[in-house]
């Protein structure tokens, strides 16, 4: 399978995706070198209608990508192996994934720089607070907030939308 010549700021990411693609529906999404909102649909109810399948209750992403089921009576490790099987087989892990971490970072900036941003343009560290800071600080979550709880509230925020990109519904 010979993977397209991708290009933008994403290329790496989308050319990786397709070489880990497991069905035709994934490649196609991927082939444009975008992800439209009907592409990322039809992932959505490819991986409702497995979870269900498998017993389990799935309602949708939420904004950003994440998503909650019902255990449907499985015990929770196996709802989780479920729910990977699923995310595997409908795309999630490929074109979901790459759909919802180019809204939130579409120029696909470097991570620690814009969550560090995020930070202090919240105020939740100090002024001059550095992505090398946020490198060093993010493995032991040793941060120096100026306020504990406000500044886990902020990381919280900066962690799923440092550039306020994500909007809040599909």
């Amino acid at each position: 399978m010979e993977v397209p010549a991708f290009s933008g700021p994403w290329a790496g990411e989308f050319a990786d995706a397709f070489r880990q693609s497991g069905s035709d529906f994934e490649r196609e999404a991927l082939r444009d070198g975008s992800i439209s909102e009907s592409e990322v649909a039809e992932a959505e109810n490819l991986f409702g209608n497995c979870m269900k399948d498998r017993g389990l209750d799935f309602n949708g992403f939420k904004p950003g990508g994440g998503f909650d089921f019902g255990l449907g009576g499985a015990d929770p490790d196996q709802a989780n192996a479920i729910a990977d099987e699923c995310s595997v087989s409908s795309g999630v892990n490929t074109v979901v994934s790459l759909y919802f971490a180019m809204q939130r970072n579409p120029q696909n900036q470097d991570e620690a720089e814009i969550i560090a941003a995020c930070l202090v343009e919240e105020r939740a560290v100090p002024a001059g607070y550095t992505a090398s800071d946020y490198t060093r600080d993010a493995p032991e979550m040793a941060f120096p907030f100026t306020d504990k709880d406000s500044g886990e509230q902020a990381l919280e925020r900066c962690s799923k939308d440092p550039l306020g990109m994500v909007r809040a519904e599909r």
